[in-house]
């Protein structure tokens, strides 16, 4: 098969991927799993920050050839149920002591990781079947799934390298990924911080920002502000250091998860055609829409009023908006002095125009709210800006 077509072809109708394998020397072997670890995580920049670690520099630091490590996505298993995770792998000759590392470095307690990225190492020496029993595995997945609960993402379009160290209001110098991980949630999230995963996707040229699915609401709200929060946050001209164009703004995309761990693809329109389709949309109408149920009469909706010799007139007073008050109150005034035969002048008594003032009343109390609304806003933001640099100090701490 792989003579009919070119090597690189078949890998891609397949949906296969090859690359040298990281030791030339020796064969590499699975030494571990990495719990609490996200599929969303950048593993070539996870591995990068473990390998300049000093624990790791100093390991290696006497011998001829340092220890090759490497992080892949494969199956955890346990009884009727199998989940992807981030799997160690090292040297055959090397286990023992890449393994002893990573209990010490990902022991799963609260402390300062590398990144700031908390795992907790399970060691394999052989197969997981032979290492842990049906149960403990059981205990090891659900545990793990709920720690990143239901996970969903966004991608950020304008953001510099996540590892640039800028410098805060209060004078710290922290890297752009722990800003950005320090945000707090805000009010009624399910987590106590904005973002769960900050990482450049496979091509770096946008950063992944991961959230619990039900809290989607309130990123969506926190999007029009972020980058004025950001800028709260940080001393006078180091804007520029974390955005790619001062001039432009941030970009929010969607993107869609998963296999294998990556990001199979992040929808990313050109400016080009973004300022196209604002054009367009200035100049195209949309579509009436389609007349609801919930706008047809119904025998205990209306009212109806006639008499001998006189026509009969229905209105309609539930479920009903101003813009159709209103419309429905100039037709009652049109009717009022209609003369039949007969002399008698007709008169229709609604509820109509009670109505009108009672849906005018209530869109007055909607803008009052709204106003109260903003207000508890911008105090949150004010509350939010004393929230991130705790959230700092205490990762800065750790």
């Amino acid at each position: 098969m792989l003579t009919k077509q070119p090597l690189a072809e078949w890998f891609a109708t397949y949906q296969y991927s090859v690359k040298l394998c990281c030791s030339q020397d020796e064969e590499m072997s699975i030494i571990g799993a990495l719990f609490y670890g996200s599929l969303f995580l950048y593993c070539d920049g996870l591995l990068k920050s473990i390998l300049s670690h000093p624990d790791w520099i100093t390991l290696n630091k006497n011998k001829e050839k340092p220890i090759i490590i490497d992080l892949i996505v494969k199956p955890f298993k346990c009884p009727g149920k199998s989940i992807d995770m981030i799997f160690v792998q090292s040297e055959r000759s090397k286990k023992e002591e890449a393994t002893k590392f990573f209990l010490s470095l990902y022991d799963g307690t609260p402390k300062r990781y590398p990144r700031g990225d908390m795992l907790f190492f399970i060691p394999v020496t052989s197969k997981l079947e032979d290492d842990y029993t049906d149960a403990q595995r059981v205990k090891f997945i659900f545990n793990h799934t709920a720690y990143l609960g239901e996970e969903d993402c966004t991608a950020i379009f304008g953001f510099t390298d996540l590892n640039t160290q800028i410098l805060l209001k209060d004078g710290k110098q922290v890297a752009l990924r722990t800003l950005l991980k320090s945000l707090p949630a805000s009010t009624g999230m399910s987590r106590p911080r904005l973002f769960q995963v900050v990482d450049p996707n496979g091509g770096q040229n946008c950063t992944l920002v991961t959230f619990q699915r039900c809290d989607r609401p309130a990123i969506e709200e926190r999007k029009a502000t972020l980058e004025d929060e950001l800028c709260s946050h940080l001393a006078p001209g180091e804007i520029g250091k974390a955005l790619k164009d001062e001039t432009d703004s941030l970009r929010f995309v969607g993107a869609f998860h998963k296999n294998k761990g990556e990001v199979i693809r992040i929808h990313n329109p050109s400016k080009t055609h973004l300022d196209f389709m604002e054009h367009a949309d200035r100049l195209l109408s949309s579509p009436p829409k389609k007349r609801s149920n919930s706008t047809m009469v119904t025998p205990d909706q209306s009212v109806t009023t006639s008499s001998t010799s006189t026509p009969t007139v229905s209105v309609q007073t539930g479920n009903i908006n101003y813009s159709q008050a209103v419309q429905a109150y100039t037709t009652q005034i049109r009717s009022v002095n209609i003369q039949p035969r007969g002399g008698m002048t007709m008169t229709t008594m609604t509820q109509t125009s009670q109505l009108v003032s009672a849906v005018m009343e209530s869109r007055f109390q909607t803008i009052e709210q709204e106003q109260q609304d903003i207000k508890h806003r911008l105090h949150s933001v004010e509350h939010r800006t004393t929230t991130t640099d705790e959230n700092i100090r205490l990762m800065m701490a750790h």
